[in-house]
């Protein structure tokens, strides 16, 4: 099989197309996958916020690979009361003013700051979550894969071996948008900017068995499902 490593992303201005109309050959179906919130420890934010004089301070990826915890969706709208996974997409969209202006929710973005707590940060945005790697690498091993290849938006290549990696390859995995496929092409992850969630992408037709179990949360698109999945669900244009 001819594995693409070429960075790819459902192009965003054609926002009339389906997901599933734009993936590259040879897959076949596309799972949406949320980017889970952070736990840190106790007063961590509060000291980064009084050390780097910010309200919302930076917190690296190596930090958040060492310390941090992953929180899904679904256990922020248990502290929310927020009902549906497409209120969080949109409010983080909110968050990174990625959505059309006529689409901002800043109701939904108050909810989940006032609720959230002080130690929990969201997902960021442009890059994988780094919490998410180890789990799609274990995805990736237990479909015969013994290596990963990636490639950046700024044309950046490489190859992460799946039984000898470092923390370092993973933060340096997050710099950017990338593509994550593993050495037999049946599974990748990419991402892109001013998004809550990556595509979990595979020559496999289904991917319940890997979503909405342990720490990857999401569902499987359908024939219908488009980038603006959540704007749709809440009836936003």
């Amino acid at each position: 099989m001819t594995i693409c490593i070429d960075y790819f992303y459902p192009e965003p201005s054609t926002l009339t197309s389906t997901i599933l109309e734009k993936l590259p050959n040879p897959y076949h179906s596309v799972a949406v996958i949320y980017s889970p919130f952070v736990q840190m420890p106790k007063g961590w934010v509060e000291k980064e916020r009084v050390r780097q004089g910010s309200e919302n301070p930076f917190i690296d990826n190596k930090e958040i690979s060492q310390y941090g915890k992953l929180v899904t969706w679904s256990e922020v709208k248990a502290k929310t009361g927020l009902t549906k996974d497409e209120q969080i997409s949109v409010a983080l969209g909110t968050y990174y003013v990625g959505v059309y202006q006529s689409s901002v929710r800043q109701d939904l973005l108050a909810r989940l700051q006032y609720s959230i707590g002080k130690d929990i940060i969201y997902p960021y945005e442009d890059s994988l979550p780094i919490l998410l790697l180890p789990p799609f690498l274990a995805m990736l091993q237990e479909v015969g894969c013994t290596k990963a290849y990636y490639s950046q938006l700024n044309l950046k290549r490489g190859t992460i071996d799946l039984n000898d990696y470092s923390d370092e390859e993973l933060v340096s995995l997050c710099e950017q948008p990338a593509t994550l496929i593993g050495d037999n092409g049946a599974l990748g992850l990419t991402c892109h900017f001013d998004s809550p969630f990556s595509l979990l992408f595979s020559t496999h037709a289904s991917l319940e068995k890997w979503i909405n179990h342990s720490s990857i949360e999401g569902f499987q698109c359908d024939k219908k499902t488009k980038l603006t999945w959540d704007l749709e669900a809440l009836g936003i244009k």
